[in-house]
Parts: structure tokens; sequence; C-alpha cells
């Protein structure tokens, strides 16, 4: 059996929508330390859903 566990939250960020946001995306959270290398386990590609 397979289950998904989903949180949320708020963040308050100072900067445009379209620049701060992909930065918590699990791709972009690769872009915050060279050579950070993510285990994505929900997708495997770490697109953002």
């Amino acid at each position: 059996m397979t289950s998904h566990l989903e949180r949320s939250h708020r963040v308050l960020l100072a900067g445009p929508i379209d620049r701060v946001f992909p930065l918590f995306t699990p791709i972009g959270e690769t872009l915050w330390v060279e050579g950070w290398q993510s285990e994505f386990l929900h997708p495997k590609n770490g697109e953002t859903q």
C-alpha cells in the first residue's frame, strides 16, 4: 500500500513571487548549495506538482 502525506505552511518572502518561488520547489532547492544532490521521493523526477 502506498500513502501520500501532505503538509503546508506559510513563508513570507522579500521578493517577487516569480523570482523566489522556484527556490522552494524540489529542483529549485538544489540551487541553494553548490553540489547539493537531492533525493526526490515523490515524484521521483522532482517535478513540482
